[in-house]
This record gives structure tokens, sequence and C-alpha cells, in this order.
């Protein structure tokens, strides 16, 4: 005998908002020197950006992470830790503070910073500017931020419109300026 009754489809779950407190917090636990950055660092959410930034704010005198929640919410715990990883790591190397370029060259920089930043995490999403891959496949690792910027300078940027530009996003004002 056939069944006559129709299937309603589901309605798709709601996806849990995401929470950056509780990826600061085990950050935080399960290891500290990040604990001290970001307990002192403001956090907003915004979808002005497609990733995430830091920031040194002049007015308040402190640093500012600024992340995509849709972003973050759609990537691993894992990447997700990376990502906060990486932004703690501009701060602590004083790459929104003392070491900075001209405004004309901040967007090289940003990809200097972040290749010799990314040389050191192993989760972070796909697309990310990675020595060794895509348009970074001849610029080695573990280089510093000096050394990739002036790699380059002589190169020439590689067009990388992938999206990711970690901190350089839509939003006012550049998320490193000093």
């Amino acid at each position: 005998m056939k069944d006559d009754k129709t299937t309603e489809a589901q309605p798709a779950p709601v996806a849990r908002p995401y929470d950056l407190q509780r990826d600061a917090f085990s950050l935080m636990r399960d290891e500290p020197f990040y604990a001290r950055i970001f307990a002192r660092m403001d956090k907003t959410a915004t979808t002005g950006i497609p990733t995430a930034g830091v920031r040194f704010n002049k007015e308040k005198l402190r640093f500012e992470l600024v992340y995509n929640p849709i972003f973050m919410g759609n990537l691993s715990r894992a990447a997700r830790i990376d990502v906060l990883k990486h932004e703690g790591a501009h701060i602590f190397l004083d790459h929104c503070t003392t070491r900075t370029v001209a405004e004309e060259h901040h967007r090289m920089w940003n990809v200097a910073t972040d290749l010799a930043i990314n040389s050191y995490l192993e989760h972070l999403p796909e697309g990310c500017c990675m020595p060794g891959e895509g348009p970074f496949a001849e610029y080695p690792p573990y280089k510093s931020a000096e050394w990739y910027f002036n790699k380059l300078k002589q190169d020439g940027e590689p067009d990388n419109d992938d999206g990711d530009d970690e901190g350089e996003g839509k939003g006012p004002g550049n998320p490193c300026e000093n």
C-alpha cells in the first residue's frame, strides 16, 4: 500500500551564532601567553570586513580585534584558534605599532607580516597567505616580515584577490593603523 502522506521538508538547523568568548577563553586557558593580549583587547563583531584583523585605537589607547562572525563561525575550531593566534601575533610582533611602513606600502606590509606569522600556524583557513603555497610557492617559510616585504618589493606583489586579506577589510580605516 502506498503512503499518500507528503513529506515536509525539515528546516535546516540554525547554526549557533559565533561565540568569540568561548574560543578566546580556551586559547587563554590552553596557551596562557595569549591571555594578556586578549584580556586587554576590545573585540568587535562586524560584517564590514571579510575575515578578521587587529588595530590600535589611538583614541582609546587600546588594541581592537575586529572579526566577521560569519567567517569565524564557518571555520573549524582549530582554524578559529589559529586565526586568533595570527591576530595576536600581529600585536606581540609590533606589526600595528612600531614596525610599520609608509601608507602606500601598507597592503604589501600586511601580506609580508601575514607570511611571517602564518609559517608557524598549521590550521589556518584555505587561501591564506602561506609561504610555499599558491602565489607564494617560491617563498621559504620562517622568514621575518622584513624579509618577505623586501622579497615582495623585489618580485612585485602577487595578485591575491581571494578575499582573505586578514584585516584589510572594507571597513573604515586600516586595521593596523598607528
